[in-house]
């Protein structure tokens, strides 16, 4: 056994997950607050996801299966649904009672929307002096675009992120990923765990801002930087690193590998392994500025030796060599991986529409936490008698008034 538990299967012999005991009423849609909560939901925080009676509109996004979104089920696992109409002053009352008895409420509509509901965070702190509010935003809370609407690919293009990205002799391409939505959902976790740490400290609720820009512009650290002190501007480069070689993507016999080996030392077993050990004294190869500035030819050699071999050899030989090194794998190849069974990061839930399907699992690795078991994503509404009976005691009674008057 070692410090992060059992590899067999046994649990540490510890009492709570970091977060147990606090409860966030979640009223994000789509992908950047959804995955906020799952963050913290792993943490071990109750995540009560607040839907309108039309859903999450992610519930509506395919591809589908069994008339289920598997977009909605990818990253709205581990929470409750509770359905509510907010534009009622009696789902109004109702999400009182919610926040009563909460730590954290979580939104992401555009900034205005809770104060026209009579919901901001002013409100919310008569109702309970110590909520937490965190609310994610495009451009965030104040400044001269704060009414402009924003997704994620937008965001991306205003932070100059695609721009970056592609070939030099083509146009800009989007990121596969959303990356926009997820450092934006990984930022608003940090900042609820902050916050929660700071009412510990000192009794105080308080607001966090996410902006989505922030999230993505501060992910952009050196290269603004780079361009503050040396007034290059930087441009699109496709799979090299402009100042390193050999830091490039080569083709294989049967795919690409990914090769990374900058470093003199690193630099040195390739060539030898090569066959290329006269690189080493040659004054166009001999250190990572001149391999830079020679990066055509070094491509050129290393390619060639690529193409000769598997995939599979070129990344056994050189991580033999330890030399960073990858195949470029597809997803479902990545999801065979040994590497990754053995993280546990993506792991099978059982969902009674989809059956078995692989998730994402939990990220963070604690020595002595024990783990979480995976809950597949709710339906809608699913949760409504467990929590409006449940925690808040509302008697049959009331449940049924507020099913016929379509607040829940």
């Amino acid at each position: 056994m070692d410090r992060f538990g059992d590899r067999s299967g046994h649990a540490p012999t510890v009492s709570r997950r970091p977060l147990e005991g606090i409860r966030v009423v979640d009223m994000t849609r789509i992908l950047a607050g959804p995955f906020c909560a799952l963050l913290l939901a792993d943490l071990g925080a109750d995540i009560l996801k607040l839907e309108s009676r039309e859903g999450d509109p992610s519930r509506q996004a395919g591809p589908f299966k069994n008339k289920f979104s598997l977009h909605f089920a990818g990253v709205n696992r581990n929470r409750k649904s509770i359905t509510l109409d907010l534009r009622e002053e009696e789902g109004k009352s109702v999400f009182a009672d919610l926040v009563r008895h909460s730590d954290v409420v979580l939104e992401n509509f555009r900034p205005g929307v809770m104060k026209s509901l009579g919901l901001d965070y002013d409100a919310l702190k008569a109702i309970k002096p110590d909520i937490i509010m965190v609310s994610i935003s495009g451009y965030g809370q104040y400044g001269p675009y704060v009414n402009r609407s924003a997704h994620n690919q937008i965001v991306m293009a205003f932070s100059g992120v695609t721009e970056l990205t592609g070939y030099p002799d083509r146009p800009p391409v989007r990121s596969a990923i959303a990356m926009g939505d997820l450092s934006a959902g990984n930022y608003a976790a940090l900042g609820t765990v902050s916050a929660l740490f700071h009412r510990q400290l000192t009794g105080e609720g308080q607001h966090v801002d996410v902006g989505m820009m922030d999230a993505v512009v501060s992910y952009l650290a050196t290269n603004i930087t780079e361009y503050s002190g040396s007034g290059v501007l930087p441009t699109r480069q496709g799979n090299i690193q402009p100042h390193r070689s050999p830091h490039n993507m080569y083709k294989a016999k049967d795919g690409y590998v990914y090769i990374t080996a900058a470093l003199d030392s690193e630099w040195e077993r390739v060539a030898k392994i090569i066959g290329r050990g006269d690189m080493l004294s040659d004054t166009r190869f001999n250190s990572v500025s001149a391999r830079g500035n020679n990066r055509e030819a070094v491509d050129e050699v290393v390619g060639n030796w690529v193409g000769q071999h598997t995939a599979t050899e070129v990344v056994t030989i050189l991580n033999d060599a330890k030399v960073p090194c990858a195949p470029v794998n597809t997803v479902a190849e990545m999801l065979e991986d040994p590497q990754v069974k053995a993280r546990e990061i993506v792991q099978e839930t059982a969902h009674p529409q989809l059956g078995n399907i692989k998730v994402v699992g939990p990220v963070l690795k604690f020595s002595s936490v024990p783990k979480g078991k995976l809950v597949p994503a709710p339906t809608l509404g699913e949760h409504n008698d467990e929590v409006y009976g449940g925690l808040l005691g509302y008697p049959a009674e009331k449940l049924a008034q507020l099913r016929r008057d379509g607040i829940i």
